[in-house]
């Protein structure tokens, strides 16, 4: 081929993404793929042009990330006037980056008695006006006959 132009090689189609960052987590951390250079069909065994490997910046958060709250639960112990509601949410993770840990608590307790009107409590749960960061007394709605909590 004395005089003919050399062939360059082509390139296979890229591979898929690493599924994770190496070093991870760390915010300034890579993840790659690769490609294969296929020889010129004339035999010249000329390169490929450009580069075998692609990498990018994962940005791996240090924490996971919480999702939304859910929606307040019923009110529990289910009798009378002293209950709880709590709502809860999940940590998820980054796609492409090591799992770690979230911040914080995934279960949220309202502090305010809460009421379950489709139940009576004759006698409720002795410590259902006492927990809590705010204190509240034990009262009965005399129409009613329920018993309830409110602020002392």
């Amino acid at each position: 081929m004395i005089g003919a132009e050399a062939t360059a090689g082509s390139w296979s189609p890229w591979g898929t993404w690493a599924d994770t960052c190496a070093n991870c987590p760390s915010t300034s951390v890579y993840r790659g793929r690769t490609r294969v250079c296929i020889p010129a069909a004339d035999g010249t065994n000329e390169p490929c042009v450009g580069s075998r490997v692609e990498e990018t910046v994962c940005n791996c958060p240090t924490e996971g990330l919480w999702g939304e709250w859910s929606a307040a639960s019923a009110c529990k112990p289910n009798c009378g006037f002293c209950g709880r509601r709590s709502r809860t949410r999940s940590c998820t993770q980054v796609d492409g980056c090591a799992a770690v840990d979230c911040v914080g608590d995934d279960t949220s307790v309202d502090p305010t008695p809460c009421s379950n009107s489709d139940s009576i409590c004759m006698f409720p749960n002795p410590n259902c006006c006492s927990d809590g960061p705010q204190k509240y007394k034990k009262a009965m709605d005399l129409v009613t006959k329920r018993f309830y909590c409110e602020p002392r």
